[in-house]
C-alpha cells in the first residue's frame, strides 16, 4: 500500500486561479503593464519584438499577482496584442 505523503492546502481550482494569467479589462491592461523609467530602460535593451512583448506581459503579471505563472501563448495572446499595439506601434509579434 502506497503511503501518500503530500499535504493539499489548495484545491486543483484553487491552484489554477492562482498559477493562471489574470484577465484584465482595457483600465487594468493600462495599468498593469505600463512601465516606469528603470523598467522602460530594461524593455529598450531587449532586441526581439516578441520577448520585449513577453517581458511587459510577465512583469505586468506580477505586478498584479506576485507569483511564478504557469503561461501559454493562448492565454495572453489578447494581452500580448494589446501590448504591441499600446508600446510598439501594434506591428505584431514578429
Amino acid at each position: 500500500m502506497a503511503i501518500k505523503n503530500e499535504i493539499t492546502i489548495l484545491t486543483r481550482a484553487e491552484q489554477a486561479d492562482l498559477y493562471s494569467p489574470p484577465i484584465f479589462s482595457i483600465e487594468e491592461q493600462r495599468l498593469y503593464f505600463s512601465l516606469n523609467d528603470a523598467e522602460l530602460a530594461v524593455f529598450r535593451s531587449i532586441r526581439l519584438r516578441a520577448h520585449r512583448c513577453y517581458f511587459v506581459a510577465i512583469l505586468g503579471y506580477f505586478k498584479s499577482k506576485p507569483v511564478i505563472l504557469d503561461i501559454a501563448y493562448s492565454q495572453v495572446s489578447k494581452d500580448l496584442m494589446f501590448i504591441s499595439k499600446e508600446l510598439l506601434g501594434g506591428k505584431g509579434l514578429s
